[in-house]
C-alpha cells in the first residue's frame, strides 16, 4: 500500500469511527434514560444501570459517568453536533468540547453556540476549535468580571495519580494565580536549601523541596500534640525485603512500587512494622492484630485483604467501605472473613436494592451477576508468594518503619530487625 493510499485509509477510517461513536451515544443515552419496563422506581431513581455500563465498558466511575453525559449531552441537547459527529465531519474530542462548553448554559445559549462552532469546525484543527467555543462562550457570559473570577476560584482543587512507572506519581493543582506563585516561591526557597554541590538537578531539588515542605508540616502537627496517620502503608514479600529476590511492593493509594524503593523506605530508621500472613497462593490469611477485640480485628483483616471496595472495577478505597455479609446474617450467613467483603455505600446499596448477585467461588474471586445475567469476576487480590510478606503503617510521610515482626507463614521465618 503507497503512502496516498494508506492516508485516504486512515481518512476513511476516522470517519467510520466518528460515526460509530455517534451511534454509541445514542444507545448509551437510550439505556440510562429509557429504563426497562416494569423496573422498580428505586432501581431507576439510583441509575444502577450506570454501574452495569461502566462494568461493560471497562472503565472507571468517572470515565464512565462522562462518557454517559457526553452522550445524553450530545442526543438530548446538541442534535447538530452529533449529526456532524455522525457524518464525520467532527471527531469525538470536538463533540467534547462542545459538550463541555454549553454545561450550565440555557438550551438557547447552548443552541447558539451549537450553530455558530460546528459549521466553523470543518477544515480547521482542534486547538482553533477550542478557541472558536471559548470566544463565543465569553461573548454569551452576562457575568462581571469579578463574578467570573468568583466562579473560577470555586474549581480550585488538588489530585495526585500513580505513574506508569509505578516509581513515582503526580501531584496537581488548580489554584488562585497569586496561591500558585506562593506555592513555587516556597519549593524554590526549600530547593535553595540544599548545596548547589549537591549532584542533584534544579527540577530534582525542587520537587524533593515540595516533599520536604509537607513533612515539615506534618511533624509540626505532629510535634503539637496532633495525631498524624497511619498516612502510608507499604506491603513486601520478606524474601524481597531480605534481598532474595525483587518482586515488586504495593503501596497503598498508588500501587506497585519497585524492590529497591520498598527496601529504601525499610531502611529508614523510624516507623512502624505490622505482620502480615500468606498462604502459598499469596492470599492473605492473618492480620498480625492481637490486641483488639475479635470483630475489630475482623475488621481490620478484611480490610486488609480486600484493599478496595469488592465491585467490579471500582477502587475505592476498603478503609472508606462497609463490611456486606455475603449470605445475609438473617439467611444464616456467618460474620466471618468468608462471608464479608469490603463495599463502598453506592455498591453496597446497589446488591441490596437491585437484582444483582454475588458469590464467592472457590479461589476467592468474587463472582458477580447483573440483572441481565452477565458475569463479571472481581479476582482476589494477589500478595507476594513468597514466604510471606510484611506491612508498614506510616504515622506519616518520612516516618517509616522502626519494627519488623514475622512475615511468616511458618513459625521458624521471621523478619530481620531494624
Amino acid at each position: 500500500m503507497d503512502i496516498d493510499t494508506a492516508l485516504d485509509r486512515v481518512a476513511k477510517l476516522q470517519k467510520e469511527l466518528a460515526a460509530l461513536q455517534a451511534e454509541e451515544a445514542r444507545l448509551i443515552a437510550a439505556i440510562v434514560d429509557d429504563p426497562r419496563e416494569g423496573v422498580p422506581a428505586p432501581i431507576v431513581e439510583k441509575g444502577y444501570i450506570r454501574d452495569e455500563l461502566r462494568v461493560l465498558l471497562g472503565e472507571s466511575a468517572a470515565a464512565s459517568n462522562d462518557r454517559i453525559e457526553t452522550a445524553r449531552m450530545l442526543v438530548c441537547r446538541l442534535p447538530l453536533t452529533l449529526t456532524a459527529l455522525a457524518a464525520g465531519e467532527l471527531t469525538l474530542r470536538h463533540a467534547q468540547a462542545v459538550c463541555d462548553t454549553v454545561i450550565g448554559l440555557s438550551d438557547d445559549d447552548a443552541a447558539r453556540i451549537e450553530l455558530t462552532c460546528v459549521p466553523f469546525a470543518a477544515g480547521r484543527d482542534y486547538t482553533a476549535f477550542a478557541r472558536k467555543l471559548r470566544r463565543e462562550l465569553l461573548a454569551l457570559d452576562p457575568r462581571s468580571p469579578e463574578e467570573q473570577l468568583r466562579a473560577a476560584l470555586a474549581d480550585r482543587r488538588v489530585w495526585c495519580h500513580s505513574n506508569r512507572d509505578s516509581a513515582t506519581a503526580t501531584v496537581g493543582a488548580v489554584l488562585p494565580a497569586d496561591a500558585a506563585q506562593t506555592v513555587m516561591s516556597a519549593v524554590d526557597a526549600a530547593a535553595a536549601r540544599i548545596p548547589r554541590t549537591d549532584p542533584r538537578t534544579r527540577d530534582q531539588r525542587r520537587a524533593d523541596g515540595l516533599v520536604q515542605i509537607a513533612q515539615d508540616w506534618l511533624n509540626g502537627i505532629a510535634a503539637g500534640g496532633c495525631h498524624v496517620g497511619p498516612a502510608v502503608q507499604v506491603t513486601i514479600a520478606a524474601s524481597t525485603l531480605l534481598g532474595l529476590d525483587n518482586q515488586p511492593a504495593e503501596l497503598a493509594q498508588h500501587g506497585p512500587i519497585p524492590a529497591a524503593q520498598a527496601r529504601a523506605i525499610a531502611a529508614d530508621p523510624t516507623g512502624t512494622w505490622r505482620r502480615l500472613v500468606t498462604d502459598e497462593l499469596g492470599r492473605l490469611v492473618d492480620y498480625g492484630r492481637t490486641t483488639y477485640r475479635p470483630p475489630t480485628a475482623l475488621r481490620d483483616f478484611v480490610i486488609a485483604r480486600d484493599r478496595e471496595c469488592q465491585f467490579p472495577g471500582c477502587h475505592r478505597q476498603a478503609r472508606f467501605c462497609e463490611l456486606d455479609h455475603l449470605t445475609a446474617w438473617a439467611d444464616g450467613g456467618t460474620t466471618s472473613s468468608d462471608n464479608l467483603i469490603c463495599l463502598c455505600p453506592r455498591h453496597h446499596h446497589l446488591k441490596h436494592d437491585t437484582d444483582w448477585t454475588v458469590e464467592r467461588r472457590p479461589d476467592g474471586t468474587l463472582r458477580w451477576v447483573s440483572p441481565a445475567g452477565r458475569v463479571h469476576d472481581n479476582h482476589p487480590v494477589i500478595y507476594p508468594t513468597s514466604r510471606g510478606v510484611v506491612s508498614a503503617d506510616c504515622s506519616a510521610p518520612g516516618q517509616w518503619p522502626r519494627r519488623i515482626s514475622s512475615a511468616a507463614r511458618s513459625p521458624e521465618r521471621t523478619a530481620p530487625s531494624m
